[in-house]
């Protein structure tokens, strides 16, 4: 439970920079244990072919954005079909989480707010994932799946942060 005690960033009324900061965490754990989670359920032997690729494209098919290209090969192994789904729920309720245990305020509200401002660095960080690394999806409707992700997620880990 987190106290009434001021937190380091309570001075902020909203904390934009550090969600910032704690989206792009979250946007590079996410796709760290995305990654993990391709490698775990390819049935062949060694790596699978395009890591890269195949995780990039298990992780924006995970927030429900349409990506263009060979199938995802989640859900073909060891792993159940759900668990790619799950890591960016389990993510950014940890990230929120975090984020906000930091920022405790006066009240549940701006717990939740601070958890939510991860969406700011979750978003840019899909929309780089759409501009710079190639993936094959709407820059729109990318931004829109990582940031309703990110605000939903995030303010609830907010939320478990002050009660």
């Amino acid at each position: 439970m987190a106290s009434d005690a001021p937190g380091p960033r309570s001075a902020l009324r909203v904390p934009w920079g550090f969600g910032l900061l704690f989206g792009l965490v979250a946007a590079v754990a996410g796709a760290a244990l995305t990654l993990a989670a391709v490698v775990l359920d390819w049935p062949g032997p060694g790596l699978p072919p395009r890591l890269l690729d195949a995780s990039l494209r298990t992780l924006y098919e995970a927030h429900g954005v349409g990506v263009a290209g060979p199938p995802a090969v989640v859900g073909a192994g060891r792993l159940p079909e759900a668990a790619p789904a799950l890591v960016p729920v389990v993510v950014l309720l940890a990230v929120g989480y975090a984020h906000a245990s930091g920022y405790v305020g006066t009240s549940a509200r701006q717990a939740v707010l601070a958890g939510a401002t991860i969406a700011v660095g979750y978003t840019l960080a899909a929309l780089a994932g759409v501009v710079v690394l190639g993936v094959s999806a709407s820059p729109v409707v990318a931004a829109l799946a990582f940031c309703g992700y990110a605000l939903v997620a995030g303010g609830i880990g907010g939320y478990f942060a002050r009660s």
